[in-house]
């Protein structure tokens, strides 16, 4: 009775309970063997906890067949009739809505409905609102998933208006972000927008993971890309198992179209491991199955059930075998693309270092050595005053002119570059940049962003053509190099971009790896730019 106690509270303060699996089969057991005698003594609400919670932990572990079994106990623990007080008839209700909530997650969305019915029809008996409204939900998600959207927004507009009367404010929003999602499957994304907007407005740990999966869906439909990357940035920090998948698939796709093989190769790994993962949870029964797991009158079937599994598993090994080889071709592929690029940029980029090193200091310095020298060597050459030296003269004053001609284009390279950083820095458009990142966040428009980009065009014209040159950019990566180039600090593109300052540091790595196919620093980083 005390572990018991011990995983009712836990269980009460949201805590996982997934560790007391042997405690509550034991006490499951022990209550299923004394049924006749122990609702005398716990009352008919406490004869069916154990069956609850052991029902709830195989639950959280995934396994929804023996789930259903310790919910059917807990429901047979209970005495029979259709009267009974209102705790419970509420037990009977949440039981039943457990089930149903097993059901859904194994689609067999019929025996679901039957079942949230029930639930329904309890919760209404006891005028219980909160319950209502759960149910409601439940019910319009059954319906959603069996295709008739229709009759899905009809009882989650009622479960809405419920929540909004009671001021729920946590089951409103959650009802709100399931709305938007049946707008989304019908392409409603202008419809589907300030629901979701809503929602997000209030999000609690429970509904975070859906609620920022239908806002990345309803900001991807819209065309939002910079709004929807940041939703699955918040799934991989908040994200469950399925919204860490969705995440990690989605922005192996974004970084696929942006070209950013490393970061693609990266997402897709993480991808398929949650795939794996997700696998393992047990969502593909056979209804036949089910349904026997579902009557507990029929458990004498288990060498049945055994064959499935083993066949189930056969199937799992044959999968991941496919998916493990489909994996190593594509990062053949990958690798081979990638070091091609990597060739072709290496060479590029070497080439761009040495134009850049005609305008060091340590080049000027030389050759302005080397003409010194010369004038030396002629000085006493035009002293002696014969002529036999004349042609040495010559020669001499030739190689001089030639290096004075190398010295001044190295110093108009260095002039010209030192000037076009000034004049840059002193343009209205960067002061105004500097101005948004250092006031309150502002966000800046198309009209903004290409302003800027012409003024760092206009200082340094062969900078988008050595970008692009270099690599497809995404739109984030382009704003972080022209920021970078325009010599902003990595706090103030943060604030422009909507970013955390990790993130800028990762676009600075990825970009620098991508390039040279080695890891740099931001120093590194801030080299590489400066010969663009």
């Amino acid at each position: 009775m005390t572990a018991l106690l011990r995983l009712k509270v836990d269980d009460k303060l949201y805590r996982p309970i997934t560790h007391y699996r042997d405690t509550i089969l034991q006490l499951a057991d022990y209550f299923d063997r004394h049924r006749r005698v122990l609702p005398s003594v716990l009352g008919p609400t406490g004869a069916a906890l154990p069956g609850l919670y052991a029902g709830r932990v195989f639950a959280e572990l995934g396994d929804a067949p023996q789930a259903l079994d310790y919910y059917q106990r807990a429901l047979d623990a209970q005495p029979t009739g259709q009267g009974g007080s209102r705790r419970l008839l509420k037990q009977r209700g949440l039981l039943h809505s457990m089930i149903g909530t097993q059901m859904v997650y194994q689609d067999l969305y019929d025996f679901a409905l039957d079942e949230f019915k029930v639930a329904q029809q309890l919760s209404l008996t006891i005028s219980d609102t909160l319950d209502i409204i759960f149910n409601y939900r439940d019910i319009g998600e059954v319906f959603y998933h069996i295709g008739k959207p229709d009759s899905a927004l009809a009882y989650y507009h009622v479960a809405m208006d419920l929540s909004r009367q009671s001021q729920n404010e946590d089951m409103l929003k959650d009802v709100q972000s399931q709305i938007a999602r049946v707008l989304n499957s019908q392409g409603k994304y202008g419809e589907s927008l300030p629901y979701i907007t809503a929602a997000t407005n209030h999000i609690d740990s429970a509904s975070i993971s859906a609620i920022y999966s239908i806002a990345a869906r309803t900001y991807q439909g819209l065309g939002k890309s910079d709004s929807a990357l940041y939703c699955y940035q918040k799934l991989l920090q908040y994200g469950n198992v399925y919204g860490k998948s969705q995440a990690y698939r989605e922005l192996f796709l974004h970084s696929l179209a942006d070209s950013d093989l490393p970061s693609a190769y990266d997402f897709f790994l993480r991808y398929k491991t949650f795939e794996d993962s997700l696998r393992k949870i047990d969502r593909s029964e056979t209804v036949a199955r089910m349904q026997s797991l579902y009557n507990y009158h029929l458990r004498e079937q288990e060498t049945q059930r055994l064959r499935i599994v083993n066949l189930r598993q056969e199937r799992l090994i044959g999968i991941i075998t496919l998916l493990s080889a489909m994996v190593v071709i594509v990062a053949f592929l990958l690798f081979l693309r990638r070091r091609q690029a990597w060739k072709s940029r290496y060479d590029y980029l070497n080439q761009l270092r040495e134009e850049a090193a005609l305008g060091a200091e340590n080049t000027i310095s030389e050759l302005q050595s080397q003409i010194l020298k010369l004038q030396n060597q002629i000085e006493p050459l035009k002293l002696a005053s014969s002529k036999k030296y004349e042609f040495e003269i010559r020669r001499l004053e030739s190689e001089k002119a030639e290096l004075q001609n190398q010295l001044d284009n190295n110093m108009f390279r260095r002039e010209a570059k030192q000037e076009a950083t000034e004049l840059l820095e002193c343009s209205d458009q960067v002061r105004r940049m500097h101005q948004f990142a250092t006031t309150t966040p502002h966000t800046l428009d198309r009209n903004d962003w290409d302003a800027f980009f012409q003024a760092v065009n206009t200082c340094f014209p062969n900078f988008p053509n050595h970008l692009a040159k270099l690599g497809q950019l995404s739109d984030i990566q382009k704003k972080v190099c022209y920021l970078r180039k325009a010599k902003f600090q990595t706090r103030e593109i943060s604030r422009l971009l909507f970013r955390q300052e990790t993130s800028v540091y990762s676009v600075y790595s990825r970009l620098y790896q991508s390039y040279t196919g080695k890891k740099g620093s931001t120093e590194k980083f801030d080299e590489l730019l400066s010969i663009l």
